[in-house]
């Protein structure tokens, strides 16, 4: 099967793409596929990059409200309360369920390195469920694989923000190699970069029916093995 490798060109008129209305199979039956996108794109910087230094650490999370401490991400997910906001250190592996309003913030250090979520390419890195919003700033969320949304998968009626960020290096056999948005569930993308993920459709961030805001931010370099044009740009526009 071909590869497309693709690059989404960004620029600083908000554009809204038109809806495009089509079929495609996600394994239980056929879904009309509907993906609206507000774009108000600028350029990156340095986003993205990899910083030279010494090796990282392991994981920390630092709840900025009790000043507890946890050694997995999902330890502190679950010991929140709604609104806390969970500071990240280091490198922490694993898949993370959010189900509650929280903020993932990451804190780069010299004894630490840059903050990073590894799904360390045996599942997804982190998955968004109703009713809450989850803001992910700070963060480079890397080496999920699974089936939709590799880095970052958005329930129906969930919300997910993210922002100064990086989502690469994941992949899904399926929809959404960087993100996938289910049907109601919103996704809001600021000043971060999108890059170098893979799927069979949507390499770079992938919406059934969900509603997708990219702000200042670049979404490229990813990859949809299935090869069409509008799937393959990165977005999915059937």
């Amino acid at each position: 099967m071909t590869r497309v490798s693709t690059r989404h060109t960004v620029g600083r008129t908000p554009v809204t793409l038109g809806d495009r209305r089509g079929s495609l199979s996600r394994g239980d039956g056929m879904h009309t596929r509907r993906f609206v996108v507000a774009v108000a794109l600028a350029s990156i910087g340095s986003l993205g990059a990899s910083p030279a230094g010494a090796a990282k650490p392991a994981c920390a999370i630092d709840n900025a409200r009790t000043h507890t401490e946890y050694m997995t991400l999902q330890d502190a997910v679950n010991a929140a309360a709604p609104g806390a906001t969970l500071e990240i250190k280091g490198v922490c592996a694993g898949s993370t369920i959010v189900a509650r309003d929280v903020v993932l913030k990451g804190v780069a250090t010299k004894a630490f390195g840059p903050a990073t979520l590894t799904g360390a390419n045996a599942g997804r890195v982190l998955r968004v469920n109703a009713p809450s919003t989850t803001t992910v700033r700070g963060l480079t969320l890397t080496g999920g694989n699974t089936s939709d949304g590799g880095g970052i998968i958005v329930r129906s009626g969930a919300t997910a923000r993210v922002e100064n960020s990086v989502i690469y290096g994941n992949t899904a056999s399926g929809f959404g190699g960087g993100i996938e948005v289910f049907p109601t569930g919103t996704l809001t993308v600021t000043n971060s970069v999108v890059r170098d993920n893979q799927a069979a459709s949507s390499g770079g961030i992938d919406s059934d029916h969900g509603t997708v805001t990219v702000v200042s931010s670049a979404v490229r370099d990813n990859t949809a093995s299935g090869g069409a044009n509008c799937v393959a740009a990165g977005f999915s526009c059937a």
